[in-house]
């Protein structure tokens, strides 16, 4: 008898228990519920703001903009084909080109390997170029009356100046 009537009162402490626990837990769910309203207020009170419209709309012209960045360094590298094409007297041809959003690979044949390795040019142009990163030449080698090079480099596409 004793221990059922312990039995009950302890049940019925339980039950008191874990109604508290609800009534607590509640209480912090209505908290964070009015916390979410408050911020969702200022939020809207944001985008109405003319400022931040401003940096929005500027925020996607820049994002628009960022295929230039791919036309300046296409144009980087024709300028420095052209040049290498202008001096007459040297001969070169191009087997593989190779370019993405990453990497270069070029493949190029010359008739002389001081249009490569001589101050100001080949290397030199694609070395100074702002974009250019870890650029090596894995190899050359002689073919026929010709010099072939492999020209290899990463190309780091948030790392340039548009001069």
């Amino acid at each position: 008898m004793f221990l059922s009537i312990l039995f009950i009162v302890l049940r019925g402490i339980y039950t008191a228990f874990l109604y508290y626990k609800i009534i607590i837990l509640n209480k912090k769910l209505e908290n964070l519920d009015t916390q979410i309203n408050d911020v969702e207020k200022q939020i809207a009170l944001l985008k109405e703001d003319e400022k931040i419209k401003k940096y929005l709309l500027l925020k996607d012209v820049y994002e628009q903009i960022q295929p230039t960045k791919w036309s300046y360094i296409m144009r980087k590298m024709y300028d420095i084909i052209q040049k290498v094409d202008k001096i007459s007297y040297w001969k070169f041809e191009i087997n593989n080109f190779v370019i993405n959003m990453e990497q270069l690979n070029l493949v190029w044949k010359v008739n002389d390997l001081s249009v490569v390795y001589s101050s100001g040019w080949i290397i030199d142009q694609f070395e100074e170029l702002p974009f250019i990163k870890k650029m090596n030449i894995p190899y050359y080698k002689r073919v026929n009356n010709m010099f072939e090079f492999s020209l290899n480099a990463n190309i780091s596409i948030n790392e340039y100046s548009s001069r």
